[in-house]
Parts: C-alpha cells; sequence; structure tokens
C-alpha cells in the first residue's frame, strides 16, 4: 500500500467515525434503555455521556442516574435526557457542559 491508498483509507475511516457519532447523538439527545432484569448502573450514564457532545460534572452525573433509577424502577422501558446545555459559549470542538435537563419518557 503507498502513501497515497493509505490516506485515502485514513480519510474513508475517519469519515465512518464521523458518520456514526452522528448516529449515536440524535439531536442532542441522551437515551437511556432501561434494562429489564436490573436497575440501570451508574456506568450507563458514564457511557451515555461519552458518546455525546455534552459533558456532565459528578454531581450533574448522580441526578441523571437517580431520575434514570426512579423511571425505570416504575417499568418505563427508556429515559431521554434533553439538555439544555450552559449559557457559557464553548470552545469551538469542545463538548458542551450539561446545565439541567428535560426528561423525555417511554413506557
Amino acid at each position: 500500500m503507498n502513501a497515497k491508498s493509505f490516506l485515502i483509507a485514513v480519510a474513508f475511516a475517519c469519515a465512518a467515525i464521523g458518520a456514526e457519532a452522528h448516529e449515536i447523538d440524535p439531536g442532542g439527545k441522551l437515551e437511556l434503555r432501561c434494562p429489564q432484569d436490573q436497575a440501570p448502573r451508574r456506568a450507563q450514564i458514564a457511557h451515555m455521556l461519552e458518546r455525546s457532545r455534552y459533558w456532565a460534572g459528578q454531581v450533574t452525573r448522580e441526578h441523571l442516574y437517580q431520575i434514570a433509577l426512579s423511571y425505570c424502577a416504575d417499568g418505563y422501558v427508556g429515559v431521554r435526557f434533553v439538555p439544555v446545555p450552559d449559557e457559557q459559549v464553548p470552545s469551538v470542538g469542545a463538548p458542551q457542559q450539561v446545565a439541567a435537563v428535560k426528561v423525555e419518557i417511554e413506557r
């Protein structure tokens, strides 16, 4: 494989990763599916945030976890968090900090 072919392959790989990331974070909503056989775990919240364009501190992560725990315990199938980003303008490409969320639930 020559250098030109290698660069083309890298470009296609980056495009595929970018397309996947776009599909993971549809419309800026954070979705958590409630496990059927157990309570949601904090690691699910962390994973959900890592796959998004948002950042949340430990207190906010715990708050999201408690919301998910409550709705999942009540028999809901999923919880969707719609972040209301912090009003500070983030630097280009930086994740937006979650200051508050609206909650949508799925039966």
